[in-house]
């Protein structure tokens, strides 16, 4: 289902009251202090990953853990210098990311061209 202009318009006000709150959050606290808090949300993210996968736990605690680190991360994103530093590596991992999708798709392109050509060899053999 398309949203309406409605709809869009009231989710972009959303988010640009969200990096509002993101950015006084860590002009309030600090990035010192959001990047410790983000330590501790990041290991309690960790610790609701691994319940989950040991069957002691549940998707709702990965993402209200993961909620935290995002907006952990967002608000560090707010600070320019830091911003700017975690952007760069944003970039150069989606690069990489790119780069891996790009050879797996060769690499299922190949297969795909490989069984193609050895059904092309037994028709030819049956001949």
């Amino acid at each position: 289902m398309t949203p309406t202009k409605e709809e869009i318009e009231a989710q972009r006000a959303e988010v640009d009251r969200r990096l509002d709150i993101y950015g006084e959050g860590i002009r309030m606290f600090g990035t010192d202090a959001q990047i410790l808090k983000l330590e501790e949300e990041a290991l309690e993210l960790a610790f609701a990953l691994q319940r989950l996968r040991l069957g002691k736990g549940g998707h709702t605690e990965v993402f209200s853990e993961t909620a935290d680190v995002f907006i952990l991360t967002m608000q560090l994103l707010m600070d320019p210098e830091v911003g700017l530093a975690i952007d760069r590596e944003i970039a150069f991992k989606t690069g990489r990311l790119e780069l891996m999708m790009e050879n797996l798709q060769d690499a299922h392109r190949n297969e795909q061209e490989a069984a193609e050509h050895a059904r092309t060899k037994d028709d030819a053999d049956r001949q």
